[in-house]
């Protein structure tokens, strides 16, 4: 692993997220660094930080690993999901337009529009 750290930085609804990409669960997010991250002077600034990682559950394809701009573990953000929605489909990372994304509070259905400007939605799976 190398100490650089690529990231996308996303808005969704107003809000603003550093999107991480880390399928592999190779580079976990400490409280600091996140913080430090969405420092709106000497960071990218952001409300928080996402990290996308590839599920293990048959119900899910990714995990939002959702930190808020002082690290803090959060549950789950609906604008966030519309970003790693729009994420997932700039990248290519899913070839279906719905998925399941695994957040601490449950399962969402993500289903992204074929649009050239994707449009996300999110419910409980």
């Amino acid at each position: 692993m190398t100490d650089e750290l690529r990231f996308a930085k996303y808005q969704g609804t107003g809000n603003d997220f550093v999107m991480l990409v880390d399928l592999d669960d190779e580079r976990p997010l400490e409280p600091d660094a996140v913080a430090a991250l969405c420092h709106r002077r000497s960071g990218v600034g952001a409300d928080g930080v996402i990290r996308l990682v590839r599920s293990s559950r048959p119900d899910a394809s990714f995990v939002m690993d959702y930190r808020n701009a002082d690290g803090s573990l959060a549950e789950m953000c609906g604008n966030g999901a519309r970003c790693v929605g729009k994420l997932v489909h700039d990248l290519g990372l899913a070839e279906e337009l719905e998925f399941g994304m695994q957040t601490l509070g449950g399962i969402r259905r993500l289903r992204v529009g074929d649009k050239p400007l994707a449009h996300v939605t999110c419910e409980r799976g």
